[in-house]
């Protein structure tokens, strides 16, 4: 039931494009985390609508920037066999250190903050985790 991502995605602002490019992905990040179909397609037909005001654009802008961070952050885990180098901090973190990291630092480079990543997704949009996150970013696509 991949139109339930689809869907999702829609409304995180994400154009027909990169709908199309990225619900598979958000399928495959989700089934890590223990999500299933059936939250997906609640959080997009009955929570974000109830507890988000999906008509100003920029709601779903700032949910799509997170929805964004997520997939990156799940693609790139565990395999850096793609050249990246990958710096993951923890709440609280000083900003101004993974900035310079990521504007200093030549080549690909991912710095992120999974936990406040998935803090903000699981809890805030209403997807369902599973008991460790952690143990989701180890495990192989």
């Amino acid at each position: 039931m991949i139109k339930a991502y689809a869907r999702f995605l829609s409304l995180c602002a994400f154009d027909h494009q990169e709908i199309e490019e990225n619900k598979y992905k958000l399928q495959q990040a989700c089934e890590r985390l223990g999500i299933t179909t059936k939250q997906v397609l609640w959080a997009a037909e009955e929570w974000m609508p109830q507890n988000y005001d999906l008509e100003l654009a920029g709601i779903g802008r700032l949910i799509g920037i997170y929805i964004r961070e997520f997939l990156q952050l799940m693609d790139l885990s565990p395999d850096k066999s793609t050249g990246w180098k990958i710096i993951y901090g923890t709440l609280p973190s000083p900003v101004p250190l993974f900035l310079s990291l990521k504007n200093g630092v030549k080549g690909k480079i991912y710095t992120g903050a999974p936990d406040y990543i998935f803090m903000t997704l699981l809890k805030e949009v209403k997807l369902k985790a599973a008991t460790n996150c952690r143990a989701a970013l180890n495990t192989k696509r």
